[in-house]
């Protein structure tokens, strides 16, 4: 509520209801990948969130997202990262994410050798499912800027949106 956004900022100032778009995600990943003799799994499964605006990833699940009427006044605000961009780039976090360093060690007489290699999984072994909820930000105005998360209760640690203010 209004009250307790304000409460949390600790600043007096002006509150504003804003809604940010993000990209909800449930993922499964299938496959594995070998270097010489070593086998590694990317079976796997997750969710998250991409703020539709900056571009972070951050945690949300979506399961405890309930749908709601946006009540009158508040802002809403147009997503910055579309579709076939969020899926690219949570694609792309994925497979950073899976990819694993593999060590083999070899020995030939009285020496040994070292190999490494980076295995990663395959893009089209990874089953990505997106939808676009609006996240509420209460954003308090005064002597600076705090924005606290309507639905968890936290106060945001980085901007909700790119930070630029036209004048």
């Amino acid at each position: 509520h209004r009250e307790e956004a304000e409460e949390k900022a600790g600043v007096p100032g002006v509150a504003t209801l804003k809604f940010l778009p993000y990209w909800l995600y449930r993922y499964t990943s299938r496959g594995a990948g070998s270097f010489k003799d070593q086998q590694v799994s990317f079976d796997g499964s997750g969710v998250g969130a991409l703020n539709a605006i900056n571009g972070s990833l951050t945690d949300i699940d979506p399961d405890t997202v309930t749908r709601r009427v946006i009540p009158q006044g508040s802002e809403v605000i147009r997503a910055q990262i579309d579709r076939d961009a969020a899926d690219e780039k949570i694609t792309g976090v994925l497979v950073q994410n899976m990819s694993r360093k593999i060590r083999v060690k070899q020995v030939r007489g009285d020496a040994i050798f070292y190999e490494e290699k980076n295995v990663s999984p395959d893009r089209s072994n990874i089953a990505l499912e997106l939808r676009e909820p609006y996240i509420p930000v209460w954003q308090i105005k005064g002597k600076k800027i705090v924005e606290i998360n309507a639905y968890t209760g936290e106060r945001l640690r980085e901007p909700m949106d790119d930070g630029v203010e036209v004048f």
